[in-house]
């Protein structure tokens, strides 16, 4: 088996940027409404992001997350298996339908451009969508929104 590896700043860079490319440019040409839907959820503080996409496939996963280790697809109470390595865990079987009709992505395991050592202001990034702390203050939600159009897009955050 092949062990997949990526570095966290380049996946974070190159699925901004296509997500961005790809999104504005089809809405933006649309002339009629589109039903697609972009739903982005941010668990601020509730789940631990290894328990919810699980590297089984990594050989330090189970050494360094010991009792917590959730098992390997096809193993008894094991995770749901997404691709490359990952699974779900098997609480998320929604999910991990939607996962298998194409209608969800995960992306597991990206971090900030930058090192920050508070939630707050790492929240902060994410929201704004810059590269460092305080950068930006439109969201980049509001950005992609405005590139495609903005008058038949409705962004809310609750």
């Amino acid at each position: 088996m092949t062990r997949f590896t990526l570095d966290r700043r380049t996946l974070l860079g190159a699925a901004t940027a296509g997500m961005g490319l790809a999104f504005a440019g089809r809405v933006a040409a649309q002339t009629e409404t589109s039903r697609a839907k972009l739903v982005v959820v941010i668990a601020r503080g509730a789940m631990d992001g290894l328990s919810v996409t699980i590297p089984y496939a990594d050989p330090d996963y189970v050494p360094l997350r010991g009792g917590l280790a959730l098992a390997a697809p096809g193993e008894p109470d094991g995770a749901l298996d997404l691709a490359e390595g990952f699974g779900l865990h098997p609480a998320l079987a929604g999910l991990h339908r939607l996962y298998g009709q194409g209608q969800m992505r995960f992306a597991p395991a990206v971090a900030l451009p930058v090192r920050i050592r508070s939630h707050f202001e790492a929240q902060d990034v994410l929201e704004n969508g810059g590269e460092a702390l305080r950068q930006r203050e439109d969201g980049w939600l509001n950005r992609a929104i405005v590139a495609a159009g903005g008058a038949r897009l409705q962004g809310l955050s609750i």
